[in-house]
């Protein structure tokens, strides 16, 4: 049953102080509320899941450890970067794939095994074209609006990239004249170094990244383009005692992020997203540079034998390198390529 109240009951000024009462208690109550939103919106952080296949003693896994720390830091941990190395979270060889499902929400990813997706992808990788640290630094300048278009259109943001060091070969024989190479089953992992395979008489066999150690130390491989870190961090050096400084090419890592992620951002913090990853990106090619000298001096103290290549085999492979853009100019479906090849040969940037 309603209970009815009539009005005469209630003086004037006793109405009044009543109502007030209750919109104090209204406006107080609204007050508290509104203020625990705001600071459980304040309190909440972005948390981005991210994989890697390398080690955490690689370069790149410090310089991400780094970024996660200056972006947690710029954020004011409103952005929380969660970092899972040495496949601790996925395998190495499923990366890319767990990306593709949303399994994770960023990767760092060895940038010429993305040449599928695009030619651009693996520019990086073309052998004997940009063959120092500057150069390799021109070349990903006048590639970088193509890279992120072509992220884009698969979903995905690019953060940064971060160079290896220079690209050396690992034997399990001496070098010293280009007959060396006839029939050496040699590792190859992108179109680009299977075509300088070719070109060197040798015989490429196709080896992913997460294999190469495997691969190595079944023999199935005798020879391997990478980097004195890379030696170093699979152990190959160990059935493959020979290293030769060929500077053949300074590939990337890069660091992706799916789209879906970073549009859902608030403003602010995709700013302080960008902003971080640049200045990952330069601080990344610091440690890549320390890292190829600090690395050689590793190989000479474990037993390794260290050399160039002989001027016979320095000038074949140099003209193996211009074949190489001869072949990517003249095929018109690499349009992109080419404009690419073209802006880092004629730029003065």
């Amino acid at each position: 049953m309603t209970a009815t109240y009539s009005v005469e009951r209630f003086s004037l000024k006793g109405t009044r102080r009543a109502l007030l009462r209750r919109a104090g208690a209204a406006a107080a109550a609204s007050g508290l509320l509104m203020f625990g939103a705001t600071a459980a919106q304040g309190a909440e952080s972005n948390q981005i899941t991210l994989a890697t296949g390398y080690p955490e003693s690689s370069f790149h896994v410090v310089n991400l450890h780094r970024f996660a720390k200056a972006l947690e830091q710029a954020s004011g941990g409103k952005i929380q970067l969660k970092i899972h190395a040495g496949s601790s979270l996925i395998k190495a060889a499923d990366i890319r794939g767990a990306l593709e499902q949303g399994t994770v929400d960023a990767a760092e990813l060895f940038g010429p095994s993305l040449g599928q997706w695009h030619p651009s992808l693996s520019i990086d990788a073309l052998p004997f074209v940009a063959t120092d640290y500057p150069a390799a630094q021109k070349l990903a300048n006048a590639a970088r609006a193509q890279v992120r278009a072509q992220l884009e259109n698969r979903g995905y943001i690019l953060l940064y990239s971060v160079s290896w060091p220079p690209q050396g070969l690992f034997t399990n024989v001496l070098i010293e004249s280009l007959a060396d190479f006839h029939n050496l089953r040699i590792r190859e992992n992108s179109p680009p170094v299977k075509r300088v395979v070719e070109l060197l008489g040798g015989t490429p066999v196709r080896v992913e990244t997460p294999e190469l150690a495997a691969a190595v130390q079944n023999k199935k491989i005798d020879a391997v383009f990478t980097s004195a870190a890379q030696g170093m961090d699979t152990q190959i050096w160990r059935q493959l005692p020979y290293f030769y400084t060929a500077d053949a090419w300074l590939p990337r890592n890069v660091v992706i992020l799916r789209k879906k992620i970073f549009d859902e951002l608030p403003p602010e913090q995709r700013e302080l997203l960008v902003s971080s990853a640049a200045a990952a990106e330069v601080n990344g090619q610091k440690l890549s540079e320390e890292n190829a000298v600090s690395m050689l001096d590793q190989l000479r103290r474990v037993g390794v034998k260290v050399d160039s290549l002989t001027p016979v085999v320095r000038r074949k492979v140099n003209r193996i390198g211009e074949t190489l853009v001869r072949e990517q100019a003249a095929a018109q479906k690499n349009a992109d390529m080419l404009n690419i090849l073209m802006a880092y040969y004629y730029s003065s940037k």
